[in-house]
């Protein structure tokens, strides 16, 4: 599976950071995902983490973000941090879902159409109920009466 360069650089971002955490933090974090991170990251991207400034003046890559939101997440947060992302994130989630069965709820997609089909539908109902007047005609007439006086008898 290759990897694109702009996975790699954001895997080069995370590592850099993730080596500035303290001792305690930084063992908090399994070892196989370090190394899965710094084996597959680009090696000639130079990110340098500057602790000086504050984290929001850092220039992280949004995959980078993402990578360090799930770590945090994951392995650094408290219990009550957990259960406020997970919330949070079930709430995005929940919005997105409802936008996307608002978009293509089947039921909205065509409306126009059924409004021209039932329209159609109902002029060829109204067409077809129409009273037509029955006439009896003549040899009809006479059979029947023929009949009539068979069934006299």
């Amino acid at each position: 599976m290759s990897i694109n360069i702009e996975t790699k650089k954001a895997y080069t971002e995370v590592v850099n950071i993730l080596n500035s955490l303290s001792d305690k933090d930084y063992r908090k974090i399994p070892e196989e995902l370090i190394l899965t991170l710094e084996k597959n990251m680009d090696t000639e991207y130079m990110y340098n983490v500057d602790l000086s400034r504050p984290l929001a003046d850092w220039k992280i890559s949004v995959k980078a973000q993402t990578i360090l939101a799930i770590i945090f997440r994951d392995y650094l947060a408290t219990q009550k941090q957990k259960e406020k992302i997970l919330n949070f994130e079930q709430t995005k989630l929940n919005e997105i879902e409802e936008a996307k069965r608002e978009k293509y709820n089947p039921d909205n997609l065509f409306p126009k159409m059924e409004n021209e089909e039932n329209k159609q539908e109902q002029v060829q109902t109204q067409e077809n109920l129409a009273l037509v007047e029955y006439k009896e005609n003549i040899f009809k007439k006479i059979f029947n009466k023929i009949l009539s006086i068979f069934k006299n008898k």
